[in-house]
């Protein structure tokens, strides 16, 4: 993790509803951990360390992603057992 002051130039926070694209227009990527720690990490936009945290979220959502199928039967499923 690097430190910047907020008052560097712009800062860019992610809180999970901006558009990527809206990415290019920041220097930096405020990142707040909803861990219950506090943390948080300030990194500088396009570099790799920022590069393989979007990986990494691509990832996760991609793996949720492939257990929607088996979801849907689960909720199928629930959905005939609660009928009476």
């Amino acid at each position: 993790m690097s430190a910047y002051p907020i008052s560097d130039k712009s800062l860019f926070v992610d809180d999970h509803s901006c558009s990527p694209s809206l990415a290019k227009y920041h220097t930096r990527l405020l990142t707040i951990r909803g861990d219950g720690t506090g943390g948080w990490d300030l990194t500088l936009v396009g570099t790799a360390e920022e590069r393989l945290g979007l990986d990494r979220e691509i990832q996760s959502l991609e793996a949720k992603l492939a257990d929607v199928e088996a979801w849907e039967t689960r909720v199928g499923e629930l959905e005939q057992m609660l009928k009476v």
